[in-house]
């Protein structure tokens, strides 16, 4: 009752059209689309909004949030008061049934999703239960338009989104970081992670399993790594990132010379940039190195089991331009056979045929989208 005579009073205030509300992965840290525009908005039209981001304190600190953005607790009156008076509400999932977002007149919900592409069904090509699909077709009623980075995925919101409304054609935020990336920002991100400039890394970032199974992670590190030096010499490392949901269940205390744990670093994007490889298994992860052009192994030993157990797929695995490798004996095999001209030849065919917007300028496209609106 008390949040039913807030909400009323909130929606008496007029729009600040404005205001942004910014929220990635329900408050759980300052990442992945909505992160990058609100850095572009940051960074090149300061003053022209006023920037707002949600956090939940039980997972994510308001620490993380920089200079020129506003923290907003998604547990506080003030978020309630934001929501209902924000000209844009800016998310990469779905919002929960509770977020008290009502879309006024006047308001903007921009989808971004979280993933450029995706390798794993999703939606309504996937079987999610019909409790999702109850909050994502509520969802998709309060949503303004949806940012798609390819025609693959523009195709994918038209049949399995519950939604029909316009799509914004113009790449993936996060892809623009990538895509616009230089030595300065490389060398950043090093030091702030606290790595050796002069190592090469490879980042190992795959799925969650069902249950938290572990038995998919069983790389053999240090045959990795002798086989990255025979094949492009110089001295290499392994990044560890697995799923926060795995987070003291996995010891890397046994191949610490080959292997550093990343993985409560925030933002994936970053760790991307300052790797020279990617070794995944069905992560969404594996297309964004494409459109960096920079080579990515698949690594999956229990590939028939998780097709067949976990979740159907978009795409046949053998047609990506990944090599899929289920044995370590096959993962150094790949890696000593690896040829960057015929990988580069299967990635340049894919991506033409999954139809990609990305140009690098999805920020700045956006950001003419707001302007548009505000007049």
């Amino acid at each position: 009752m008390k949040n039913k005579l807030l909400i009323w009073i909130c929606q008496l205030f007029p729009i600040r059209h404005n205001k942004i509300m910014f929220i990635s992965h329900l408050g759980k840290g300052y990442g992945c689309n909505p992160k990058y525009i609100c850095e572009y908005l940051r960074n090149y039209h300061s003053g022209e909004f006023k920037l707002h981001w949600v956090y939940d304190p039980t997972c994510s600190s308001k620490d993380d949030i920089p200079q020129g953005v506003l923290p907003v607790n998604m547990y506080s009156l003030r978020f309630i008061y934001d929501i209902l008076t924000c000209g844009f509400l800016i998310s990469n999932t779905r919002l929960p049934l509770w977020f008290n977002f009502k879309n006024r007149k006047g308001q903007c919900y921009i989808q971004t999703w979280h993933s450029s592409l995706r390798l794993k069904m999703i939606e309504g090509d996937a079987n999610l239960g019909e409790d999702y699909e109850k909050v994502a077709q509520s969802d998709a009623s309060k949503t303004s338009i949806m940012v798609s980075g390819c025609k693959f995925s523009s195709d994918i919101y038209k049949r399995a989104f519950w939604y029909s409304g316009p799509i914004l054609e113009v790449g993936t935020p996060r892809i623009d970081f990538l895509l616009n990336q230089n030595e300065s920002d490389k060398f950043a991100i090093l030091d702030k992670a606290g790595l050796d400039s002069e190592i090469h890394y490879v980042l190992y970032a795959p799925t969650f399993r069902k249950g938290g199974v572990l038995d998919a992670y069983n790389i053999d590190y240090k045959s990795l790594v002798n086989a990255l030096v025979e094949r492009f010499g110089g001295k290499w490392k392994i990044l560890c990132r697995l799923h926060p949901n795995l987070i003291g269940k996995v010891s890397f205390n046994n191949v610490d010379k080959e292997c550093i744990d990343v993985t409560n670093y925030n933002d994936i994007q970053e760790l991307l940039i300052i790797s020279d490889i990617l070794i995944t298994d069905f992560s969404s992860c594996m297309f964004d190195v494409a459109f960096m052009r920079k080579p990515c192994l698949l690594y999956a030993s229990d590939y028939l089991q998780y097709i067949k157990n976990e979740r159907n797929i978009y795409f046949d695995i053998q047609t990506l331009p990944f090599s899929l490798t289920t044995s370590n004996d096959e993962l150094v095999t790949a890696v000593n056979t690896f040829d960057m001209n015929l990988y580069a030849n299967k990635v340049e065919n894919f991506l033409s045929a999954i139809g990609t917007y990305e140009t690098g300028k999805a920020c700045e496209k956006i950001y003419g989208y707001l302007k548009e609106r505000l007049r």
